[in-house]
């Protein structure tokens, strides 16, 4: 049995927080015994990954920094590595790949794996590329969430193209699917929300945070409105910018249009409520919600930007826009409430897209021929 420890430093469930979660859920307990360790900075105000962990009835070590740069991480994950003598580390996001792999690397713990969720750009400049670099030479693999990610890590960060494997994120296509539209649970949805039948509704769900891109679609609703009406819009999750965002509504004169739903346990049946799915993000190294909207049936109007367009293709799945043009971003929106027919297809398309190619079972069983150390033919050279 593979002992394996995951360092992540976020208790909340963002886009990496799920890919953790689904290993913990998914891989076979008689080959693989997982635990997590959460280096906390006390910037978490819900714990969300805590929760679940003791609903698996799997151990989670909570490690308390004051700050990013505090030195009491390496010494702890040190002793806790020692003690608990892992095969395996995986680390998860920025902070827990730098003091994950050092303390992994210190202890000499046999196989190391890092996980890149994003193609970050602080990575390509000096200190940082030679700190990753350097830390690379001593992780067995890095696995990157997209061949846009896969691509940054090795032609910008200088990662060797041998250590950096593709695994797409999936999706759990059985948990998401399509809704009738006279389906009881959309109407129950979207009554909660506040809506009717008659009302058409646009909706997303991510972090409210600038990366997210909530200002352009909050900016792009006005234009919406003049060309369809019935138009409104439902912002699910939470993050430091709600406020901020509120008032841009308010300015915009939208606000009475904009639902903030705040953090949805339920996504699935959100999703029934909506009739088009918005995804304007700035950036962003994959898309998760992106992937559980498209298996959700929605229609989907996406930024044409990082490892999004390895997801949508554009006029046959779903419809790409410029990030940050709330011009463009509002006629495509109007598009798909005004053509039901063209929105149908393009969400068929979508769902037949991600059944092949994004699902969760594939991502899980990639993920477990990768911690045998098992070939994978399916990796690509990038050079």
């Amino acid at each position: 049995m593979l002992r394996i420890l995951h360092v992540i430093n976020s208790f909340d469930i963002g886009g990496n927080e799920r890919f953790v979660v689904e290993l913990l859920r998914r891989l076979d307990r008689a080959e693989f015994d997982q635990e997590v360790c959460v280096p906390d900075r006390g910037r978490d105000y819900t714990f969300d990954l805590k929760q679940i962990c003791e609903s698996l009835d799997l151990p989670i070590h909570v490690i308390e920094a004051r700050h990013n740069l505090d030195r009491r991480l390496g010494r702890q994950l040190r002793t806790l590595m020692r003690a608990r003598v892992y095969d395996v580390v995986h680390t998860h996001l920025v902070l827990s790949q730098f003091w994950g792999r050092r303390a992994a690397i210190a202890v000499g713990v046999g196989r190391i794996f890092s996980s890149e969720q994003n193609a970050y750009r602080f990575k390509v400049w000096p200190p940082f590329r030679w700190i990753e670099q350097r830390l690379t030479r001593r992780t067995e693999r890095v696995i990157a969430c997209s061949e846009h990610v896969r691509t940054h890590l090795v032609r910008r960060v200088g990662l060797p193209p041998e250590k950096v494997v593709l695994v797409h994120n999936g999706v759990d296509t059985q948990l998401f699917a399509p809704a009738e539209p006279d389906d009881a649970q959309r109407a129950a949805a979207r009554a909660e929300l506040g809506f009717g039948p008659d009302e058409m509704l646009i909706g997303t769900v991510g972090h409210l945070n600038r990366q997210k891109g909530h200002d352009v679609l909050i900016e792009a609703l006005p234009h919406v409105l003049r060309r369809e009406p019935a138009a409104r819009l439902v912002i699910a999750g939470r993050g430091a910018l709600r406020k901020r965002l509120e008032a841009l509504a308010a300015d915009h004169g939208v606000a009475s249009k904009v639902r903030f739903a705040g953090l949805v346990s339920d996504v699935p049946r959100l999703l029934s409520a909506f009739d088009v799915f918005a995804f304007p993000s700035r950036w962003e190294g994959f898309g998760i919600a992106l992937i559980e909207a498209m298996a959700a049936g929605l229609p989907v109007v996406a930024s044409r930007t990082g490892g999004i367009t390895e997801i949508v293709e554009d006029g046959v799945s779903g419809l790409l826009v410029a990030p940050g043009d709330p011009g463009e971003l509002a006629a495509a929106l109007a598009r798909l409430l005004r053509g039901p027919d063209t929105a149908r297809e393009l969400a068929r398309n979508a769902l037949a897209r991600v059944r092949e190619r994004f699902s969760l079972v594939r991502t899980v069983e990639k993920m477990a021929a990768i911690y045998r150390g098992e070939p994978r033919g399916d990796e690509q050279n990038v050079r």
